[in-house]
């Protein structure tokens, strides 16, 4: 999910209305705040939320077949950045405009 209130909103709404219009199938929005995926898939043509899973649930989809992911796999590299530029082994990335 994009930082800020404003990108959040988008990412939520605008986001997912425009998707669901254009016939994507999946939209997943991953908040590494929460640790968190949620999962909308397409019902009765529109994308519709089916889950909210957490760090020990695990993400597959029929899109995809062959796909399985433990969801704590997708905040391990934002907790390494964190912790590396909390020690200032890398620099404080830019905020996304």
């Amino acid at each position: 999910m994009s930082p800020g209130t404003v990108n959040e909103r988008r990412d939520k709404e605008a986001k997912l209305k425009l998707y669901s219009s254009q016939g994507v199938q999946e939209y997943w929005i991953v908040s590494w705040q929460l640790q968190t995926v949620e999962v909308y898939r397409r019902e009765n043509l529109q994308l519709k939320l089916v889950a909210t899973l957490l760090n020990n649930d695990r993400l597959t989809s029929a899109l995809f077949p062959d796909f399985s992911c433990n969801i704590n796999n997708f905040f391990i590299y934002f907790y390494l950045i964190e912790r590396l530029v909390q020690e200032n082994l890398l620099p404080h990335p830019e905020p996304l405009k």
